[in-house]
């Protein structure tokens, strides 16, 4: 009898130690869902002109797909502290901030952008760059000062890196 007891006991224990670790980790993703539905439904398209390269300074988080036109939305407020900027100059894209209240602020800015060729990627300052579904000729990326560069599922015959200070690289080529 005695011997029963503790074996109910110890499986009641771990079914609510189970039902617990199962209501946290939905806890977790219904938070998870939420914040990316509240970034992504805060997304603004911009106009630009036709562009082949990107510069990209300080905390921007870039997803980069192909497609037959340019398209950007960006979730950067021009009233933000960190005062965003998006310009076309001579076929390359800059993306830039406020350098002074970007070392006070942790806020990042969010851009998705629809590009029909890419022929270069310059990133500074931590930015962090994702390439999903991509494919053309060369590519030259440039990584400087903690940036984080991922490409998923891309079909570029030559892609160089260069990079100074830590950055990340992650890369899976799935064709």
């Amino acid at each position: 009898m005695k011997t029963s007891k503790q074996i109910l006991l110890t499986v009641a224990g771990l079914v609510i130690i189970f039902f617990l670790a199962a209501v946290i980790l939905l806890r977790n993703g219904v938070q998870l869902l939420r914040q990316n539905d509240r970034i992504a439904n805060r997304y603004r398209e911009i106009s630009v002109n036709e562009f082949e390269r990107l510069d990209i300074s300080s905390c921007w988080i870039v997803k980069i797909r192909q497609g037959k036109e340019c398209h950007i939305e960006t979730t950067a407020d021009q009233d933000s502290p960190l005062n965003p900027t998006i310009e076309n100059i001579n076929g390359t894209l800059f993306f830039s901030v406020d350098t002074a209240s970007a070392k006070t602020n942790t806020d990042s800015l969010f851009v998705r952008i629809t590009m029909p060729i890419l022929r270069s990627v310059k990133a500074s300052k931590g930015a962090d760059i994702n390439i999903t579904d991509f494919m053309g000729d060369s590519l030259l990326v440039t990584l400087e000062d903690g940036c984080t560069f991922s490409g998923i599922n891309y079909n570029i015959k030559y892609v160089t890196f260069k990079t100074s200070g830590e950055n990340t690289l992650n890369i899976t080529k799935i064709f």
